[in-house]
């Protein structure tokens, strides 16, 4: 398992929690607007709270076939209702389906969910890389 993260603090904090659960995981400390993920290395790529539209070819590119990615972020509607507001960081409606849309989609949700601490719009899917 690979945590990439620009924030040292973070995976600091990340790095006590995994020692403290006994997890074997690799830290890598870098800037993801500059990164290069290798080819076919990963069985299971997660992408939280984060939208670099650029990097979801390399995330693509990176899966092996038969690797799962798990994807949420926000939803452009989130502008009405709390951060972030920059479009750039918010996802169309459907955007996220048609960005994965050679991978079999196991499971997709996109609307406004109040399953954590503040209510927010978001668009997530578990899907599988084919072939």
């Amino acid at each position: 398992m690979t945590a990439i993260d620009i924030s040292a603090v973070g995976l600091e904090q990340g790095r006590k929690q995994a020692e403290a659960l006994s997890l074997s995981i690799a830290w890598q400390e870098a800037d993801l607007e500059n990164i290069e993920l290798a080819p076919a290395q990963y069985d299971l790529i997660t992408n939280f709270n984060y939208l670099q539209r650029s990097l979801i070819p390399q995330i693509i590119g990176a899966l092996r076939p038969g690797g799962h990615v798990i994807f949420e972020t926000y939803l452009i509607d989130q502008q009405a209702v709390g951060h972030p507001k920059n479009p750039e960081y918010l996802l169309g409606h459907g955007e996220l389906l048609n960005h994965f849309r050679e991978f079999r989609i196991l499971l997709y949700r996109e609307g406004r969910f109040a399953d954590v601490a503040e209510p927010s719009f978001r668009a997530g899917l578990l899907a599988q890389k084919i072939g």
